[in-house]
């Protein structure tokens, strides 16, 4: 496990620091897949969604974990959703990096994109921004998995050590 985080790390272009956060082991209710994640950040469940937030010292990241396709409006394919989200790049959005890891043992896409225009509320209010995003897209035959990392600023450098211990005990079960 310390070599896939290890690993993990060096993809995401992390330092070596190490987080001292305790971590709880979660499955969801159907069995399908097992994730830790640090004990003291609030987790909300919903259907085929997982949602983990820190506490208050780094509010504004989130981690998700969604199961796909779930619902009409899903992107039936991996391959549907990668283009759903690359749709506005190059004009609010550009793409950070693209690649190929392995994740529980699967392949999967790690996308990184950054905000590149200021957004605006419902209500016409400037958004803080701009906003950072990772996805990991990993393969599970006729589903795939979705972990990301998103959030503004400082709130995302310290919560994506988190996001990477996340990523690298990810593992589907039997």
């Amino acid at each position: 496990m310390r070599s896939s985080l290890f690993a993990i790390a060096l993809l995401f272009g992390a330092s070596s620091g190490r987080s001292s956060l305790d971590y709880v082991r979660y499955s969801d209710p159907a069995r399908r897949y097992s994730i830790e994640h640090p004990s003291n950040w609030k987790r909300s469940d919903g259907l085929g969604l997982i949602d983990i937030r820190p506490p208050q010292r780094i509010s504004g990241a989130r981690i998700t974990l969604e199961r796909l396709p779930v619902g009409q409006d899903a992107p039936s394919t991996k391959e549907q959703f990668v283009e759903r989200l690359l749709e506005p790049i190059g004009t609010v959005k550009s793409l950070k990096k693209r690649k190929h890891v392995m994740v529980g043992g699967r392949k999967a896409l790690l996308l990184e994109l950054i905000e590149t225009e200021r957004l605006r509320g419902e209500h016409g209010e400037w958004l803080p921004g701009p906003l950072e995003e990772t996805f990991l897209i990993v393969d599970a035959g006729r589903d795939y998995y979705v972990l990301s990392l998103s959030g503004v600023g400082e709130s995302v450098r310290q919560a994506r050590p988190e996001f990477e211990k996340v990523a690298s005990s990810f593992k589907l079960l039997p």
